[in-house]
């Protein structure tokens, strides 16, 4: 199954399940791992939800290249 299509049934199924799905968004880093997502989801578990974390910004890494993405992240004009 390609990644398009696993990302989009992901969606899908959180949309139509109730199941929280927590998006780290592209262009964020993709050398530190954000801790409110982390910490929610913890969170969302504990007190008995359904709960992932989807990676946008290391599918897009993966999709384009780490060193474009990199550029791309760092570049004055994304900050």
């Amino acid at each position: 199954m390609d990644l398009k299509k696993q990302v989009e049934e992901l969606i899908h199924f959180a949309a139509n399940s109730g199941h929280i799905l927590f998006i780290i968004p592209p262009f964020g880093s993709i050398e530190d791992i954000p801790i409110g997502p982390h910490i929610l989801h913890s969170l969302a578990i504990k007190n008995g939800f359904k709960a992932d974390i989807l990676y946008l910004n290391m599918i897009l890494a993966s999709i384009i290249g780490i060193e474009n993405y990199q550029s791309i992240y760092s570049s004055p004009e994304s900050k």
